[in-house]
């Protein structure tokens, strides 16, 4: 991670996310109105819709800055957010004693992890909203906060509206999780007659 100096030199600001993990907002220059789309993208305007997604996988820094990268070619003025705080590889040493449960046992965690990732929430991402982001990108996260954040932000939910929270997430798990009901994620959908 850049220093605040550093951030500031390349038009970047480091904010404190919500719940202890780390906002990035990087900052373009230029404006866009309505949607244009570049290089098969379809961008937002700053001035109305939004786009929250977990497409950074394991590495949302550098989703971030491919994203960057083609805005600064469009000559784009999209403030672009990164939620980071869910690989947990650099705190391996300290959970070394925790045990996991894995439906029958509890076991220590396996010597030799690639990965290792928590599920973020919506309140980090509400935040890059709120600091007036118009694409955020986050690692891992739960399902149904993509759907839920942008409801909180937009109709001014608070974390203690626990029915609105509750519809919200709903209404994510079911935008999400839906098309697996249809075969929407089966790999070999080829295969299947008359699907």
């Amino acid at each position: 991670m850049q220093t605040s100096s550093a951030l500031a030199a390349n038009g970047q600001q480091e904010c404190e996310g919500t719940d202890t993990l780390r906002v990035l907002c990087l900052f373009p220059s230029r404006s866009l109105f309505g949607f244009l789309s570049v290089q098969g993208i379809v961008f937002p305007s700053a001035d109305s819709i939004r786009v929250v997604s977990n497409a950074g996988g394991v590495n949302p820094l550098s989703c971030a800055e491919a994203i960057q990268e083609v805005i600064r070619k469009a000559s784009l003025n999209l403030k672009v957010a990164v939620v980071t705080g869910d690989d947990l590889m650099p705190h391996r040493s300290s959970l070394s004693d925790v045990k996991m449960a894995d439906g029958s046992s509890r076991q220590k965690l396996p010597k030799s992890l690639h990965s290792m990732n928590a599920y973020l929430g919506a309140l980090p991402i509400k935040r890059c909203l709120d600091l007036g982001a118009d694409i955020v990108v986050t690692g891992r996260c739960v399902d149904s906060a993509v759907t839920l954040t942008p409801l909180m932000h937009t109709f001014g939910w608070e974390r203690s509206e626990y029915d609105l929270l509750a519809a919200g997430s709903l209404a994510g798990h079911l935008i999400e999780c839906g098309a697996q009901s249809t075969g929407g994620v089966f790999t070999d959908w080829y295969k299947v007659p008359d699907l």
